[in-house]
């Protein structure tokens, strides 16, 4: 082998090597700082009203997420989901039934209110 393959850097050149690497690394973390404080200005807005819109759009869509989940459950040993027992009472509500179910002590005292207005008006 010849004496010039296995000479070593003359510590002077790495020396340099290593200052040119750092002022390389020094500029690419200043532009990369420049670049997000350019980003950050940018991204805030001037005043809380501008803040508005994002913050309704973000309660309608938790709200509507909230809402999905909530529909989607299940009560305790009920196979069907909540949003299932709730169309069932609209339905039943809707064709007749007022959804609700009335015992027969219900229908005696709805009865006596009846009498007593026909009493008091006079008709029999």
């Amino acid at each position: 082998m010849t004496p010039s393959l296995l000479r070593w850097p003359e510590p002077e050149q790495i020396l340099n090597q290593v200052r040119h690497g750092a002022a390389q690394v020094a500029a690419v973390l200043d532009q990369a700082a420049l670049q997000i404080q350019r980003e950050r200005e940018a991204s805030q807005p001037r005043t809380t009203l501008l803040l508005l819109p994002e913050l309704l759009r973000n309660a309608l869509a938790s709200l509507a997420l909230a809402i999905g989940f909530a529909a989607l459950a299940r009560r305790s040993g009920s196979d069907r989901s909540l949003l299932q027992l709730l169309q069932s009472g609209w339905r039943r509500s809707r064709f007749g039934g007022s959804g609700r179910r009335t015992s027969p002590a219900d229908a005696d005292y709805l009865r006596q209110l009846g009498r007593r207005d026909r009493d008091s008006c006079g008709h029999d």
